[in-house]
């Protein structure tokens, strides 16, 4: 679904164009940084009393869960369970 007026998309297009890469890169890792903390407040609203590595453990699961085998994401999300902060 693509409720954006064309006009607006375009003049969005032409904006981000002109930006330098360097501000292109500073504005996805401002994005990235933005969604991490948002899915770690999800997660503590959840699970106030949860311990950081149990915390990494299902920040991991719910950004990377879907790119690798069960059997590796259960391995890795134990391993971040027993690592210290």
């Amino acid at each position: 679904m693509n409720d954006t007026h064309p006009e607006i998309e375009r003049l969005f297009d032409s904006l981000l164009r002109n930006k330098s890469g360097e501000e292109r890169l500073l504005m996805a890792a401002s994005m990235f940084d933005a969604s991490r903390i948002m899915a770690v407040n999800s997660i503590l609203e959840e699970y106030p009393e949860i311990s950081p590595g149990i915390l990494r453990a299902k920040l991991f699961k719910r950004s990377y869960g879907q790119d690798f085998a069960l059997s590796t994401v259960d391995k890795i999300a134990s391993r971040l369970e027993q690592t210290e902060e």
